[in-house]
């Protein structure tokens, strides 16, 4: 004969062998109620320091308007390309990088204005 006894919040399974002799098993792992939220710990250790942000970047002033824009730079490989008009509106345009110091961008209309090189 089995039975579950409720003693306390804690379930407690009572195993009756026989008359004379009871066996009592406790069954653990039952979570009651949160405690009190104790003090926050002390601040941890200073992390280390990062490697500093690449911040290089080339501005190309075109003065006057053309459907191709050749661009030579410094910053080497394929930079990041944003280009605007000079009613500085974002403009889309197709890039072709000619080599790591070296970019054209090319526009469908003529016009002047500024490329952003990151």
């Amino acid at each position: 004969m089995t039975g579950i006894v409720y003693v306390d919040g804690t379930v407690t399974t009572v195993v009756v062998v026989d008359a004379a002799e009871v066996v009592e098993v406790v069954v653990s792992n039952l979570q009651g109620p949160q405690g009190v939220l104790g003090p926050a710990g002390p601040a941890g250790p200073i992390g280390p320091t990062g490697a500093a942000a690449d911040t290089r970047r080339h501005v190309h002033t075109q003065g006057v308007a053309s459907t191709d824009w050749v661009i030579a730079h410094t910053l080497g490989g394929k930079p990041s390309v944003t280009v605007v008009d000079s009613a500085d509106t974002h403009v889309l345009g197709s890039v072709l990088y000619d080599s790591n110091t070296q970019v054209t961008v090319s526009f469908t209309a003529a016009f002047s204005g500024f490329a952003y090189l990151t």
